[in-house]
């Protein structure tokens, strides 16, 4: 297996070299060729030839990369039995020592293509329910700590987007220190000379567009082979389309800036929406590949996985003067109650306003990984404003902001009733009632036992609940795992993006350990309110009543209310 590996990474080395020799050209090279008038007719398509030779040294790249990793898995996992010998704490060593090697591999993948490897790392950065502990916090460093764009990189796109110099719209810009850097973009705070406004500016990469197809392609092979060998058994090509689909949209930032103004107007002024703020577009500082926002100012949810220790109780004790960064920081990680007191509230607004938007709303924000999630300290204001000097008083509140508007999707009314179908069920019987199997179903999923029920059950669960219901497993490394079981071979591609929001919520509840909370139960009381609204009785036989026994529980000390 090792020869056979080395064999392949030296020939992917060499096939580099080689476009790398024919397609390279040094400038003193280039001038000359460009000095010869009979081939400057082929400049064109020299160009063309360049960017070929760019794409296939990132391609190789990426499945040298990867075969590393891969093939590092399939070789020591066959070779731990062996050497542990029964030892379970030499096993556990071993394959934590793998885990780490490939997962900083992977790390490293990321950060050096960027691209559409950004976007992976992060997904999985919040699954601990079930990838390894080391993966979700070394990828976790991808919500916001991709390396930037440099300052000459920063000025010659605002120059070539606002078609003048910058200094004539903004007072200052800083370009040293981001607010975030990500595969696609980065986020600079600036002023407004107009009328000193603090606002954020969002630029695009110059080459994410072109890195972002040609990454997508890739996973689309890779992500065939793992199906067709059997290592993973999850349809992830209709997902990796599904995707690229999207990305044509999430490259066009006026169609961004166009989603927050429709998710504001529709959403912001609806009952339960008090403590989410959306960042607003600036009128005429809109383009292609620049949108100028109101600055939100807060703390990202990836905070919270880089507290050195618990400061909790010396947090609270702070009373008003506690901030959000002070909260997130002082997070214990040993699944302390308190963590789960604060958490849960985090996870209930999250799931409320995701459930508005789906279940209501049929629009809604796509990708709420932790570093599109912002705690935004709620200062009190009108006549009692003062209480924010007075101290041993409770934190005066948090809202959630929630930014990057650039992948969003649209459910249109028959996939919402299949889905809310679905969620009643899972609401009504706890997960148990064999007809969760059936509408699981009808959402246009194909598994490969269809006569399986009870496994079914558990991939409606875990796919689109957050609640952990005990024997359940989904952890890929476990030979337990639902998956080895019941392949789910086909996944409608309408239904990945819904389907990616709720792992992402269900990655973050985990986090918090929080391990009761269901949104199914919340997304279908929020549609059953919505269909009774409308006196529409479109969920058959299913009870409209509310079961009270499984409403959430947010009790908390009051020191924790936010």
């Amino acid at each position: 297996m090792e020869a056979l590996l080395a064999r392949f990474l030296l020939l992917l080395l060499f096939a580099r070299s080689f476009t790398e020799q024919i397609l390279g050209l040094d400038n003193e090279r280039e001038t000359e060729i460009i000095r010869r008038p009979y081939l400057q007719r082929l400049l064109h398509s020299a160009g063309g030839l360049r960017k070929e030779g760019r794409k296939i040294r990132r391609a190789g790249e990426v499945f040298a990369r990867s075969a590393a990793i891969y093939c590092s898995y399939k070789a020591n996992l066959a070779l731990v039995p062996l050497r542990c010998r029964g030892d379970s704490t030499k096993h556990r060593q071993m394959i934590d020592k793998l885990h780490n090697t490939n997962s900083e591999r992977m790390l490293r993948l990321c950060l050096d293509l960027r691209g559409f490897y950004v976007k992976a790392g992060q997904f999985l950065s919040t699954r601990r329910d079930f990838m390894p502990e080391i993966y979700c916090k070394k990828l976790g460093m991808l919500c916001d700590e991709v390396p930037p764009m440099s300052q000459t990189e920063i000025e010659n796109l605002l120059q070539k987007e606002l078609n003048t110099s910058w200094k004539s719209i903004f007072e200052t810009i800083n370009m040293t220190s981001p607010l975030g850097s990500a595969s696609i973009a980065q986020v600079h705070t600036a002023i407004l000379k107009s009328n000193k406004q603090p606002v954020a500016l969002k630029l695009q990469n110059p080459r994410a567009e072109e890195l972002m197809q040609l990454d997508l392609e890739c996973l689309k092979a890779i992500a065939g082979f793992l199906q067709k060998t059997g290592d993973i058994r999850f349809d992830l090509r209709n997902a990796v389309i599904e995707l690229k689909r999207q990305i044509a949209d999430e490259l066009d930032f006026r169609k961004e800036a166009n989603a927050m103004s429709e998710a504001s107007s529709k959403y912001l002024n609806k009952p339960g929406s008090g403590n989410i703020r959306i960042p607003q577009p600036i009128a005429g500082l809109v383009t292609r590949r620049l949108v100028t926002m109101t600055l939100l100012d807060g703390v990202p949810l990836t905070s919270f996985d880089k507290n050195e220790g618990s400061k909790l109780d010396s947090i609270l004790a702070q009373g008003a003067t506690a901030t959000a960064a002070d909260l997130l920081q002082a997070l214990p990680k040993n699944h302390d109650p308190r963590m789960e007191y604060v958490g849960r509230e985090i996870v209930d607004r999250m799931t409320k306003f995701w459930g508005m938007m789906v279940m209501q709303g049929g629009f809604f924000h796509a990708d709420p990984h932790p570093g599109n999630i912002l705690l935004v300290e709620k200062k009190h204001t009108g006549w009692w404003r003062w209480l924010n000097w007075v101290p041993c008083l409770p934190p005066p509140g948090f809202d959630l902001g929630v930014i990057d508007w650039g992948q969003v999707k649209r459910i249109d009314d028959d996939m919402r009733e299949r889905l809310a179908k679905l969620l009643i069920s899972i609401r009504n019987s706890d997960g148990q009632h064999p007809e969760i199997a059936t509408h699981f179903l009808n959402l246009g999923i194909k598994v490969s036992k269809v006569s399986d029920t009870k496994s079914m059950i558990v991939l409606a669960r875990t796919m689109f609940d957050t609640k952990t219901y005990e024997g359940d497993e989904m952890n890929l490394f476990s030979p337990n795992c639902t998956l080895n079981q019941n392949a789910v071979e086909g996944l409608p591609r309408d239904i990945f993006l819904l389907l990616r929001t709720v792992q992402i919520i269900r990655g973050l509840a985990y986090t918090f350990g929080i391990k009761d909370y269901s949104l199914a139960n919340v997304w279908a009381s929020q549609f059953l309110e919505i269909a009774d609204n409308k006196n529409r009785g479109v969920v058959g036989n299913l009870s409209y009543a509310i079961d009270e026994s499984h409403q959430q529980s947010t009790a908390r000390p009051a020191a924790c209310n936010l």
